[in-house]
């Protein structure tokens, strides 16, 4: 699913990969930044996939540059937060729902664990 679905120059993969029937399908097939966008990445690198593994950092450069203003604006600080759930736009601000998961603002810290494993497997 990972290599047919994450290509270098596309969105990274979601929650259905980038197929769906559905026009309303579960989870909106949205980046959701607690694990599940994480889990599709985890093969990626020990199985020398790195080009998959790039729309994921792509990714993650405009989640930390729309994540300043959300830092900034919520929570009055410099850095960058993201929610849990982003969409393809790199949506950062705090989700609908309740409280528990709608204003989880440590979705930049989690996702920054694939640059360190990038790193570690390129040493790039």
């Amino acid at each position: 699913l990972l290599i047919s679905s994450s290509r270098p120059g596309t969105q990274p993969a979601n929650l259905q990969g980038i197929w769906n029937k559905d026009i309303t399908p579960p989870w909106d097939c949205a980046p959701h930044l607690n694990i599940n966008l994480q889990m599709n990445y985890w093969p990626s690198l020990p199985t020398n996939l790195h080009e998959c593994h790039q729309p994921l950092l792509d990714y993650m450069s405009s989640l930390a540059v729309n994540g300043m203003k959300t830092a900034k604006v919520n929570y009055g600080t410099s850095g960058w937060a993201v929610h849990q759930v982003s969409d393809i736009w790199a949506k950062t601000s705090p989700d609908a729902g309740q409280a528990l998961w709608a204003l989880w603002p440590i979705g930049g810290a989690w996702l920054s664990t694939h640059l360190w494993q990038h790193y570690t497997y390129t040493m790039a």
